[in-house]
């Protein structure tokens, strides 16, 4: 009999040390899933692909697979995905100042990652790769172009035609409400210097790169590579930018 109780007892023990484990393990799930429905709220993580951003912001390389087909009279072929590219978090609906790096709902099916060089009421010139602001018509351009210390020689060709941008004493005038963007790799990116001349409005603005992730992105890319976390549909949140086409 006295064997039997023993027994009881470890066994009791025993059990007792796993409903701990098991709940330690229950309560650490719900507060990582606490934590990501608010942390989705207000931030997004993003995967960069492209070279537009380089070197600020490296990209994935595009790599497609199977043949072009049209879409909307322009050839669009599958993105292959890699694990290249730096991952960042954005805080989503911030309002973005001189020099921030934003996230742009350029249209319905395509995201673009940029920098803030000018805001609505700006005027803006580019002469062999440097940047010129003035905040009214009245004033003329300042003689000291843009400090642009991301923005790396090899990367801003000045004699690339794309590098030069309304070169003139009026400028480019950056509507009320929008913002004009640059790329970091002026020599290839697509940004407010196409058509003409493009104002991204300020409710296509998704949202601003943090500066913590940016001071952390090589942790946070590594992290990436081997573990995402998605919340499940069932929250709602679905806003989330997944990948970002730089250019």
């Amino acid at each position: 009999m006295f064997y039997d109780v023993k027994e009881s007892l470890f066994a009791k023990k025993e059990d007792t040390k796993f409903n701990l484990v098991i709940n330690v393990l229950i309560t650490l799930v719900i507060v990582v899933l606490v934590f990501e429905v608010f942390f989705s709220l207000s931030y997004s993580g993003i995967y960069v692909i492209g070279a537009s951003m380089n070197d600020t912001l490296m990209g994935a390389e595009e790599h497609f697979e199977g043949d072009a087909y049209l879409s909307g009279g322009r050839p669009v072929r599958k993105y292959v995905a890699d694990t290249d590219g730096d991952y960042v978090y954005v805080k989503k609906n911030k309002k973005p100042v001189y020099g921030d790096i934003v996230v742009v709902n350029k249209d319905s099916s395509t995201s673009i990652i940029k920098r803030v060089i000018a805001i609505g009421g700006d005027y803006v010139k580019i002469v062999a790769g440097k940047v010129y602001i003035k905040h009214s018509a009245e004033e003329p351009f300042p003689d000291e172009p843009l400090s642009e210390e991301y923005v790396s020689p090899e990367h801003n060709d000045p004699f690339n035609l794309s590098n030069t941008f309304h070169n003139d004493e009026t400028g480019f005038y950056v509507e009320k409400d929008s913002y004009f963007l640059l790329g970091d790799n002026r020599n290839v990116s697509l940004d407010s210097r196409a058509d003409g001349g493009t104002n991204f409005k300020e409710n296509q603005i998704f949202g601003v790169v943090t500066d913590w992730s940016m001071r952390g992105k090589s942790g946070y890319t590594a992290l990436h590579k081997f573990f995402v976390f998605d919340l499940p549909s069932v929250f709602g949140i679905d806003n989330r930018i997944k990948s970002i086409k730089e250019v």
